[in-house]
């Protein structure tokens, strides 16, 4: 059984204590400017929503406790540059796996799989110059453009190191549009 949360994040608050925590989010959570969510390392989190990012969202696990974030749709919009994923999951979105529109995060050491959009399956990122490092991109799909990463307006990204493999587009770039 799982621990049922949604809604606004009014401080700093903390999901996880205990190793391999389920948690179960039934609509979305709202992550407000100068508020901060962390989620603990061990942490499955199964969404009906999406967790929008204005403030700062900290998703830090390690190489021993992923923390999974299934079925959610993860949206940055002017999110403080602080926000981070690493040693996570992010799997089964229909929403892109992780979309940034004006968000300058950090990506690293994060599975990024079996999502799907219609731009940027696996990544969408508009005027967003996130760093992304040693990654692993795989199976994500996009209806037009971009199957594992799509970028628009960005002008300093840093993709580095990554394994980006079985990504497909409909349209136009399989990996990278």
């Amino acid at each position: 059984a799982g621990s049922p949360i949604s809604g606004y994040i009014i401080s700093a608050t903390s999901i996880g204590n205990t190793i391999m925590e389920d948690c179960i989010v039934f609509g979305n959570i709202n992550i407000e400017d100068g508020e901060t969510l962390t989620i603990q390392p061990g942490v499955h989190l199964s969404m009906a929503g999406s967790i929008n990012v204005s403030g700062t969202f900290i998703v830090n696990g390690s190489s021993g406790e992923h923390i999974v974030l299934n079925f959610c749709d993860l949206n940055f919009v002017n999110a403080n540059n602080n926000s981070s994923l690493s040693y996570c999951e992010i799997r089964n979105s229909r929403s892109s796996g992780i979309s940034c529109n004006n968000s300058d995060i950090t990506i690293q050491n994060c599975i990024i799989g079996n999502n799907s959009a219609e731009k940027g399956g696996g990544i969408n990122l508009i005027n967003s110059n996130p760093t992304i490092v040693n990654n692993l991109i795989k199976s994500n799909s996009s209806s037009q453009k971009g199957g594992a990463v799509y970028a628009e307006g960005c002008t300093d990204l840093k993709i580095v190191n990554n394994t980006v493999i079985n990504n497909n587009s409909d349209n136009l770039g399989k990996s990278f549009y």
